[in-house]
């Protein structure tokens, strides 16, 4: 199925519906101008929202019938899991990246591998920490496999989600007090200096920077990076990470003894918090 004649039209609904928070609506638009990019970036970003409304499900289920490809059916079962995640079903989640795992099977690329992987760590990290961490070394191996392609623009998408994977394993390894959460960051460091990361990817990067320097008791130097990561999802409209940001620098700013800006974003997550259970009503 290819764009629709007013695809056009159908883009700047899906503007205006997103700009609305209004995902539900601003991917029927999408699909129907077949920008799937946008689409599948709109249900990475917007997760949370887009699991309060089962619309979605549909929506992406017709679509897939007439599109048959398994590089989109891929992508599509990836950015589905992370939905069915938000809604804590752990066995539709599985389902999907199982369908996801095959489909890369089919198509046999580091990358694809290498992303999957990753996901399905993601999946166990609370039920088997041994397996998240075994998927997760899988998921490196493929990553720097797929990194060492002579395709430019293949080898960058390679070391965005290499990039993203060393901080996620940062973040656990400081919640485990792990010292190889140091090495990981500043290798991940090395990456953003050779060429710039995305700007979800950065700020994963700042979110994690600021809880390295908290956890090493240098909180001027976390609530620098924890704002530099608010600027970042704010500006992204990623509602989830910007609520957990909040979260952190009410928190932070309360062990530095500002009460006042402690309360103002623990007001913040609190009125954030209130938007996303109206959505789920």
């Amino acid at each position: 199925m290819g764009a629709a004649p007013d695809a056009p039209w159908h883009l700047r609904q899906a503007r205006a519906a997103q700009s609305e928070e209004r995902v539900a609506d601003g991917l029927w638009h999408l699909l129907r101008a077949d920008d799937l990019e946008a689409a599948l970036r709109l249900l990475h970003r917007h997760a949370v929202q887009a699991a309060a409304q089962e619309q979605v499900d549909a929506m992406v289920a017709r679509w897939e019938l007439s599109r048959p490809e398994p590089a989109l059916r891929l992508e599509f079962a990836l950015a589905m899991a992370a939905v069915w995640r938000h809604r804590r079903d752990l066995h539709k989640e599985s389902e999907l990246l199982q369908r996801a795992l095959r489909l890369a099977g089919e198509l046999n690329q580091p990358l694809l591998f290498g992303r999957v992987y990753a996901a399905h760590g993601r999946l166990y990290e609370l039920r088997d920490p041994d397996r998240s961490f075994a998927c997760y070394d899988d998921s490196v191996a493929y990553l720097q496999q797929a990194m060492s392609t002579t395709d430019e623009d293949a080898r960058h998408a390679a070391r965005t989600e290499y990039a993203r994977v060393l901080i996620h394993l940062a973040w656990l390894h400081l919640r485990r007090n792990d010292p190889k959460a140091e090495p990981l960051l500043l290798q991940v460091g090395e990456l953003a200096s050779e060429r710039p990361l995305p700007e979800d990817v950065a700020g994963e990067l700042e979110q994690v920077r600021g809880e390295y320097w908290r956890c090493n008791n240098d909180l001027r130097k976390a609530l620098e990076h924890k704002q530099r990561a608010l600027n970042l999802f704010e500006r992204l409209g990623d509602r989830r990470s910007t609520l957990l940001t909040y979260n952190n620098l009410s928190l932070i700013y309360g062990e530095t003894r500002q009460f006042e800006r402690a309360m103002h974003y623990g007001q913040r997550v609190i009125a954030e918090a209130q938007k996303i259970g109206r959505a789920h009503v």
